[in-house]
């Protein structure tokens, strides 16, 4: 059974800001994560939607200014974009991964499960912290509208 001051379940922007300070503070910290280092926001939501934002809100603009000097709208190549994201966003997990274990804070693969107020187990491993902090992250809203088999969410793109 290892002891921690702190673990974190889920390694979003708020685990992740917490977590550092409290290593370099020389605390002993670990996250917990069941899915991608970095999170929701990082991986699949707020920072990869940016990267797919621009092209799209530059060739709005331009298509303002249509026959005022401006002659052509550009084309967006989806797959040629998705290609951009891709090769922004897929290496911020493990950079993130080898920053945290640079700093110390043990990283744990897994879906924890508390099983009282000071411990948490994975994959049948027990871990115990004086503070857990869930940070379990977004999730897309599921709607009950007919059809909603058929939407896309972040996770898609």
């Amino acid at each position: 059974m290892a002891n921690f001051d702190t673990i974190f379940i889920g390694s979003g922007h708020a685990t992740w800001h917490a977590a550092v300070t409290l290593a370099q503070a020389k605390r002993k910290v670990a996250i917990i994560e069941a899915d991608t280092i970095a999170g929701t926001c990082t991986n699949f939501g707020c920072d990869a939607k940016v990267l797919l934002d621009g092209p799209f809100e530059l060739t709005e603009q331009l298509k303002q200014y249509q026959g005022i000097g401006v002659n052509e709208t550009p084309k967006i190549d989806w797959s040629q974009l998705m290609a951009y994201k891709q090769s922004v966003i897929k290496p911020l997990s493990t950079q993130m991964t080898a920053i945290f274990k640079q700093l110390g804070i043990t990283v744990i693969t897994g879906h924890g499960e508390l099983t009282d107020a000071h411990t948490v187990q994975v994959a049948g491993t027990d871990y115990t912290a004086d503070t857990i902090v869930l940070g379990t992250g977004q999730r897309p809203a599921q709607l009950a509208i007919p059809g909603a088999e058929l939407m896309l969410d972040s996770r898609d793109f």
